[in-house]
């Protein structure tokens, strides 16, 4: 077991599950820097070592502009796009790679005394079934989801995003 440091960019306390893996490392570039910290971190020590860290050729993330790092003030939300940019290789989506953000959640839907609900699947056309089938494949080789047994069972709906597509 390896511990590792995690920043809580929340204005809130966060209560982690005692010995819950919470990711899966991926290994980086043997060059990577390490900040050493003892105590609280200070915004100038930071922005002292990303200034340092600098790479002539760090230009903006793919799709900085819906990146969410959460409450913070704008000072500290530019320190973290700077940092992100320098190291923009471990944020960009690796196709086969699972989400960076992966976390073994577990949830408790109380149904009560509720006879399980079984809908049929909807009918689709070909085309879709065919990217359902697609999708959930993607999905489950990417370990988004896994496959599960339950007398609970919904039809998948289809959406189409905003954009159309």
């Amino acid at each position: 077991m390896v511990s590792v440091v995690v920043l809580n960019v929340e204005a809130r306390r966060e209560k982690l599950p005692a010995r819950e893996a919470l990711g899966t490392w991926i290994p980086t570039d043997a060059d990577m820097e390490i900040l050493s910290l003892n105590g609280e971190l200070e915004r100038d020590r930071v922005a002292k070592w990303v200034a340092a860290l600098k790479k002539d050729d760090a230009r903006p993330l793919q799709d900085e502009d819906k990146l969410d790092i959460g409450d913070m003030e704008t000072a500290d939300k530019d320190l973290v796009i700077a940092l992100l940019r320098q190291y923009a290789g471990i944020v960009e989506k690796k196709p086969g790679c699972p989400p960076l953000a992966k976390v073994n959640v577990e949830h408790h839907i109380n149904t009560g005394n509720t006879a399980p609900i079984m809908q049929r699947r909807r009918r689709h056309a070909v085309s879709e079934n065919l990217f359902i089938d697609k999708e959930v494949d993607d999905m489950l080789s990417n370990q988004v989801i896994e496959p599960g047994e339950d007398a609970w069972v919904f039809p998948v709906v289809i959406v189409r995003k905003k954009d159309g597509s």
